[in-house]
């Protein structure tokens, strides 16, 4: 094994660095006797990460446990939304030979994994023929994901198909994870109705609730006095409160009365403290909007650097002119909160996130992030690309990443790789951050025209950990 030398070093190097930085508005150098080391291994990617997926329920529980048979849940499921199509491939392969009476909740189960994640237009091109095609155990399963992420106008009849779970149908009227969420106007039809029905009647809490919400969201009439039925016929009077809270958005005098009937008692629900509960919905902006020329002068100068992607985001749709939001939209940026709120930290899912900026370079790269046994000690994060194991230590800071460790292992994997793209955090007032992944040119010439600014490692953790500490001693004076 071979040690290579890269960016940034311990704990009390890292102090001072940040002290520094914080003091300085120029760019952060930081000098190489505070480096730490890349290590290289020549080493196959592990067997584990080419297995077939579960293809049933004992197996996909124990999946979910963490068995060392089949790759991290982690890496499938962000590879799977990045759009490889092999691993696309293993979950319509696994589909095909669950046991017919597991179907539905193997099905279900993906749909549960997948359900927070954002789908790329690769894996939208991939599931398209899928969900064209007849019924299947795969259509089922990425069903939902796709009317959240994929949808298009014309699509309708293609997701009111009685193969189509109702979860999928619920998400298709959604407010806010639907396709009204892209500007896309969905007709009211009785399917509606039906599944939100069953899910108010056999799911679990929440996702009764959720589903009364995405009925009331969908503002069709239609949609609100069939949630009034459903209210009116319920057994169950915790699941009547929360179809009740939704009944509070209603605009019909029905409506209206369900929701005066629950808030007489105002700690019946949390939605009954606002004189007006759409106000919980609205979010509070009062920047004047920019114009549209003011959108495409952007687009025009972004894409005129080198950030030639930013070209086609429409800017009808995005509703803003901010550098970083273009360049995100674009696929440029990814942003995240420093503070994770887990153990494991899963360092491999920001590496993931972050490689992906900088496609094709590190496409075939596989992350693994080692925990340390009972939370003592360093992280280890691994790369495996082109028969060689990458590993670098992550500091261990409780539940928050060691960011500077995740860039030191990216930056030096494309060097290996002779890569001309480059990542650079920009500046935050927050605990989050967002990082930029470009070819090195584009990057250069923005910052020399002023559209980006460098940020400053470490801030983001600086400002959350202040923050945190200030709400503890506001605790504590109390």
């Amino acid at each position: 094994m071979r040690e290579v030398v890269t960016h940034f070093a311990t704990a009390v190097a890292r102090a001072f660095i940040f002290a520094l930085c914080f003091a300085s508005a120029n760019a952060c150098k930081v000098p190489p006797e505070t480096r730490s080391q890349v290590q290289i291994a020549e080493m196959d990617i592990p067997a584990r990460y080419q297995s077939a997926l579960p293809a049933n329920l004992q197996e996909m529980e124990a999946w979910q446990k963490g068995s060392q048979r089949f790759a991290p849940t982690s890496h499938v499921v962000e590879t799977l939304m990045l759009g490889n199509a092999e691993m696309f491939q293993r979950m319509e392969t696994a589909s095909r030979a669950v046991p017919a009476e597991q179907k539905d909740a193997w099905a279900q189960s993906w749909q549960s994994m997948l359900e927070f994640e954002t789908a790329s237009e690769a894996l939208c091109e991939l599931s398209r023929p899928v969900m064209e095609a007849p019924a299947s155990t795969m259509r089922m399963a990425i069903a939902s994901t796709f009317v959240e992420h994929c949808f298009q106008p014309g699509d309708q009849a293609l997701i009111l198909r009685s193969d189509t779970p109702n979860r999928a149908i619920i998400t298709l009227y959604d407010e806010y994870d639907g396709p009204a969420r892209r500007g896309i106007a969905v007709a009211f039809d009785e399917r509606l109705e039906a599944a939100a029905e069953e899910v108010i009647l056999t799911g679990a809490a929440y996702e009764a609730r959720g589903a009364a919400f995405a009925m009331i969201g969908s503002n069709i009439e239609e949609a609100e006095k069939a949630l009034v039925r459903i209210y009116s016929e319920l057994p169950d009077d915790e699941r009547k409160k929360d179809v009740a809270a939704a009944l509070t958005l209603g605009k019909s005098e029905d409506a209206k009365r369900v929701a005066r009937e629950l808030c007489k008692n105002p700690d019946a629900d949390p939605i009954c403290s606002y004189d007006d509960p759409a106000e919980i919905f609205e979010p509070e902006d009062d920047s004047p909007a920019p114009t549209i020329e003011a959108i495409q002068a952007n687009k025009d100068r972004l894409a005129s650097l080198g950030f030639v992607r930013v070209a086609s985001i429409d800017e009808q749709s995005i509703g803003t002119d901010a550098i970083e939001v273009l360049l995100m939209d674009a696929g440029y940026g990814h942003w995240f909160d420093v503070e994770t709120g887990l153990f494991p930290n899963g360092h491999d899912t920001l590496l993931r996130s972050l490689a992906s900026l900088t496609s094709p370079s590190l496409d075939r790269a596989i992350f693994e992030e080692v925990a340390p046994r009972d939370d003592v000690g360093p992280y280890e994060l691994r790369a495996y690309l082109d028969g060689k194991r990458f590993s670098i230590k992550a500091e261990n800071l409780g539940d928050w990443y060691d960011v500077v460790a995740v860039l030191d292992l990216i930056d030096f994997m494309l060097a290996e790789q002779k890569s001309d793209f480059a990542l650079l955090p920009l500046p935050t007032e927050d605990q989050t951050l967002i990082v930029i992944g470009a070819p090195k040119p584009a990057i250069e010439k923005a910052l020399e025209a002023g559209l980006i600014r460098r940020g400053e490692f470490g801030q983001a953790e600086e400002i959350g950990k202040d923050f945190e500490n200030q709400v503890l001693g506001d605790l504590n004076e109390n």
